[in-house]
């Protein structure tokens, strides 16, 4: 595989005089042995641009990007990190833009405040043999998306309302991937307008849906907060008609994927406050639902009945909407 650091973007004012001197060193573990490799130097830059490549194989673990500052007189400083699982991606090539947690010394230093630091990578597969088995697995992708788009096809007109968009991609169907954290990230982070769709082997259909970006969080987990039009749905379940709830704290955390820090044994995603899909293919609902979601009362909206009662999957997807 071949890792290009494209870019950085809004790095903190590091410096007295001028900004920031930035450059990265990415630790990782190739062949079962830890290595590094550090990109050149940015001089005086809050944008900085590098364009260099490494070449790595067999990759094991997770990438950890140091994002530093350095200096001529004084030991060089560290402004922030980003850790992410080795990339498992269907595409030959892949570009992401990463969340940099700063260090909290930094936070209140960047050029804008109110915009993340980041830094953007692009993955890009770099031999034949693998390049075909992610075309295979890019073929098997489609089809499996005109499958759903053919079970889906009662289902979509009522999505489409819920979501106020027209069409839609598959990026998860657990037809064919495994309900697994790391699997999961490569599939959504940094994607906007996901919605998740349960259907439960007893027969309810319902799910989540976010506007904004999947991003990661200081607990390195992924998530999704500060969504005015997030929601959750129920289409068929204890409520007699298709029925959309609206967050009432946008400001909140909704969609989490816990593949960080504070990553469960048992419990893979969900939407805080509402439902959780477990490591066994099962779902709940949390009886805290209506403090997060206009649900209009105490009773249970998606399942008919709260945790600890768990509901096996029938089926799990992942759709983004356009």
């Amino acid at each position: 595989m071949e890792i290009t650091f494209v870019q950085g973007n809004n790095w903190p004012k590091a410096d007295v005089i001028q900004w920031c001197d930035p450059y990265i060193l990415m630790k990782y573990t190739e062949e079962g042995s830890s290595k590094t490799f550090k990109t050149s130097v940015q001089k005086n830059t809050s944008e900085p641009k590098w364009d260099q490549s490494v070449e790595v194989k067999k990759l094991s673990g997770e990438l950890v990007f140091e994002c530093w500052d350095w200096d001529r007189m004084n030991s060089d400083d560290l402004l922030g990190t980003v850790k992410v699982p080795v990339p498992d991606f269907q595409e030959p090539e892949k570009t992401v833009t990463l969340v940099v947690v700063l260090d909290e010394s930094y936070k209140k230093k960047r050029k804008n405040n109110n915009m993340e630091t980041t830094i953007t990578i692009k993955f890009k597969h770099s031999n034949l043999q693998t390049t075909a088995k992610v075309n295979s697995l890019q073929e098997t992708l489609r089809q499996e998306e005109e499958k759903k788009r053919i079970y889906l096809k009662d289902y979509i007109p009522v999505l489409k309302n819920i979501t106020g968009k027209t069409n839609f991609s598959l990026l998860f169907s657990s037809d064919i991937f495994s309900i697994d954290p790391q699997v999961l990230h490569t599939k959504i982070y940094g994607k906007r307008n996901l919605m998740l769709l349960i259907i439960t082997e007893s027969g309810c259909s319902f799910g989540s849906f976010n506007e904004q970006s999947m991003l990661g969080d200081a607990e390195g987990n992924d998530d999704i907060s500060k969504d005015e039009n997030g929601c959750i749905f129920s289409i068929v379940g204890p409520t007699s008609d298709p029925t959309r709830f609206n967050v009432k704290n946008p400001n909140a955390t909704s969609l989490c994927l816990f593949n960080g820090k504070s990553q469960s044994q048992d419990v893979i995603i969900g939407v805080n406050g509402a439902f959780y899909i477990k490591k066994d293919k099962s779902v709940y609902e949390l009886p805290s639902i209506s403090d997060y979601y206009d649900v209009g009362g105490s009773h249970s909206v998606l399942l008919g009945q709260f945790y600890p009662i768990t509901f096996p999957i029938s089926k799990f997807l992942v759709l983004q909407w356009n």
